[in-house]
């Protein structure tokens, strides 16, 4: 007998040895031909109230193109509304943070609560003294928010900010064409233009796609409690 055919035929042996193992398996419950799933995350729905939950997060990118040096857009996004206010820095800094989130306090109220990466601005690991004395480890960031009753959750993916990874995006469209339509090359001449001409703007067209939450102020927070504690002494 040939080589070949000796070769089938242990493919065929081989084959029905499995199915013989397979058969014992299904009949013990522990096997099937259905295919595993990766188990589906379900996407987060948008909180009910304004305030309720603010995402920040800070953008690098090109935004004056060669106009200017590389700088950081600190964006600010309420989950319930989508209203937004940002803010280009150098750096995503304790201090950069501090100013444009004392800016949303400023025009909308104190938020229950930040969703935040894991930077160490906004979160840092326990100390072992912290840790044998039960307490939580805070930034500086941390303890101004702390003052104002602000939790921060640090966010598990980039995926779980999306509606700020999605803000990102589009400002780094929209923004960049009509700072450069402007000629903008300066920090300071960039966010004049954001306060008085792009986030009007924005925010009108944002109007159209938001659930009709009141901006007046957020939710469970008056307008103005403790905004000293994020000014830079």
């Amino acid at each position: 007998m040939g080589r070949t055919a000796l070769s089938a035929r242990e493919v065929d042996r081989a084959g029905m040895l499995r199915r013989v193992k397979e058969g014992k398996l299904k009949l013990a419950g522990l096997w099937s031909r259905e295919r595993k799933r990766r188990p589906y995350g379900k996407r987060r729905e948008r909180k009910a109230d304004f305030g309720e939950l603010v995402q920040l997060d800070g953008s690098f990118h090109a935004w004056l193109e060669e106009r200017g040096p590389e700088g950081c857009l600190m964006n600010l996004v309420d989950d319930a509304t989508g209203t937004t206010l940002c803010q280009l820095v150098k750096q995503e800094t304790t201090w950069a943070t501090a100013n444009v989130l004392r800016r949303w306090i400023e025009q909308y109220g104190v938020p229950q609560a930040l969703y935040t990466d894991w930077k160490n601005v906004y979160v840092r690991p326990a100390s072992e003294a912290e840790k044998q004395a039960g307490q939580a480890p805070l930034t500086q960031f941390g303890r101004m928010c702390a003052k104002l009753g602000i939790r921060i959750i640090a966010a598990s993916s980039a995926q779980a900010k999306g509606r700020v990874e999605r803000n990102h995006g589009t400002h780094q469209d929209r923004l960049i064409k009509q700072l450069r339509r402007q000629n903008i090359g300066s920090y300071e001449a960039a966010n004049q233009f954001l306060r008085e001409t792009y986030l009007p703007e924005h925010k009108s067209l944002g109007r159209r796609f938001s659930s009709s939450q009141t901006e007046s102020a957020a939710a469970g927070g008056s307008l103005l409690p403790g905004s000293a504690a994020c000014a830079q002494p």
